[in-house]
């Protein structure tokens, strides 16, 4: 069942990760799509070399008809500056509300980044009548790291009600460099003179386009160096249908 989802698009598997100078995109490098995760069991990986990582991914999936267990791992061989690593899945739907931390959500076009930690499970409404429940199944725990779940409510044009969930490890900011970027087509990339900009109005802006206003025209975002360092995502996905 879950490979129909797959299959027909209502339901998007994709790997993301980024930095202040660009993000890496399964989808839009060309390393994921629908003919891969037709499969039952994926088992591969795949080396990457930008301005944000250098190393390898490693992905194993194993598809059942009612459930999906994803891993996804970054090893990182040189330098590499990263804000978040996210395993993520873009979920088409009517418009039966989502729900995570006992929250409900309805999709109203918003984009705000409903985040929590990841031990609080996500449930967002696939198709006409069915259901998809994300949650962790053991990712590796690193101190300058938030393991988190999200899901937000992106609109579609369609007619169809597009929800974007991330598992994802995102960098504190305790631990990192915050970097205050543009975020509007005149103010566009790392604002500069960093070195003399207040941490303090950095710790203000830190992710404040997702956390409450999505068009504001600046964001902080911080970065660590996670070389030799072993990242893992771990999610399982539940399949279930109305009653």
């Amino acid at each position: 069942m879950l490979n129909q989802f797959i299959n027909s698009g209502d339901l998007i598997i994709d790997i993301e990760f980024g930095n202040q100078y660009g993000f890496f995109s399964g989808t839009r490098d060309g390393v994921c799509d629908k003919e891969i995760y037709g499969k039952k069991v994926i088992d591969r990986s795949f080396d990457v070399d930008n301005c944000v990582a250098k190393g390898k991914v490693k992905e194993i999936i194993n598809i059942k008809s009612d459930s999906l267990v994803r891993e996804l791992d970054i090893h990182a061989i040189q330098d590499s500056f990263l804000f978040d690593f996210v395993s993520r899945f873009v979920v088409l739907s009517n418009d039966r509300n989502a729900h995570i931390s006992n929250v409900e959500i309805k999709h109203n076009n918003t984009n705000i980044y409903y985040q929590y930690s990841d031990d609080k499970p996500v449930k967002a409404p696939l198709g006409d009548k069915h259901w998809l429940e994300f949650i962790n199944e053991g990712s590796s725990i690193e101190k300058y790291f938030d393991n988190v779940f999200y899901i937000r409510d992106e609109s579609q044009s369609d007619g169809r009600y597009k929800w974007i969930v991330h598992h994802r490890k995102i960098v504190k900011p305790e631990y990192s460099e915050l970097i205050l970027r543009g975020c509007n087509p005149r103010i566009e990339g790392v604002i500069p003179y960093q070195e003399y900009l207040p941490r303090i109005i950095k710790s203000i802006l830190f992710r404040i386009r997702e956390r409450k206003y999505p068009n504001f025209p600046l964001m902080t975002v911080g970065v660590v160096n996670v070389k030799n360092d072993f990242l893992k995502i771990k999610t399982k996905l539940r399949l279930s249908e109305d009653a």
